[in-house]
């Protein structure tokens, strides 16, 4: 019995030690797989109050008696991103950027629920610590019916990169509640 417990144990060692090797040099290369890649990202935004904010295209709202229900609204024009991810690492906040633009109010979101929805595009660039970057576009909207809990969901477009983002395109998802939201998906490299 000690015999076939000395012989499972050494046979175990091997096993491990053996496999290791094996298997980080056989380890595929995700980006010549040419597989989807999953991308997880936490994302957080701080405002630049240096560049004027996005006015919605919207007139104020009023009730019957004339008081304003819905005031004109904007949206910050362009922001820092700070975060981590997949794939990214930690991201450089002082060149990871979003621009606004092409922002309105939702009004069949207002009429058929009562709900406050300003629907925008942002443009952006993440860079990851190694000052490797990739640029996307996303579509958002984002409910304000409750300004103190201002839920925002919708798309990322990865459009282009550089370094090891290089080729990279894809299409995520994104939700969270302001200033911070997570994005999922997939990337895909194509073949330089």
């Amino acid at each position: 019995m000690r015999f076939m417990m000395s012989l499972l144990a050494i046979s175990m060692v091997m096993l491990f030690s053996c496999s290791k090797d094996t298997l980080t040099d056989e380890n595929p290369d995700l980006k010549k797989a040419k597989v989807p890649i999953p991308m997880k990202v936490e994302i957080c935004m701080t405002s630049n109050t240096s560049v004027d904010s996005i006015d919605v295209e919207n007139t104020p709202v009023l009730g019957p008696s004339g008081q304003v229900l819905i005031p004109a609204l904007g949206l910050s024009g362009a922001a820092w991103l700070s975060g981590h991810g997949t794939l990214i690492g930690e991201m450089i906040q002082e060149e990871s950027t979003m621009v606004g633009h092409d922002a309105y109010l939702d009004m069949d979101a207002l009429f058929t629920t009562g709900r406050v929805v300003i629907v925008a595009v942002y443009e952006g660039r993440i860079t990851a610590a190694n000052h490797d970057y990739f640029d996307f576009i996303s579509n958002i909207r984002i409910d304000v019916t409750d300004p103190s809990d201002r839920v925002i969901t919708g798309d990322v477009s990865i459009t282009n990169g550089t370094g090891k983002f290089e080729g990279m395109t894809g299409k995520c998802n994104l939700y969270g509640i302001l200033p911070c939201w997570r994005v999922e998906g997939t990337v895909n490299f194509t073949e330089q």
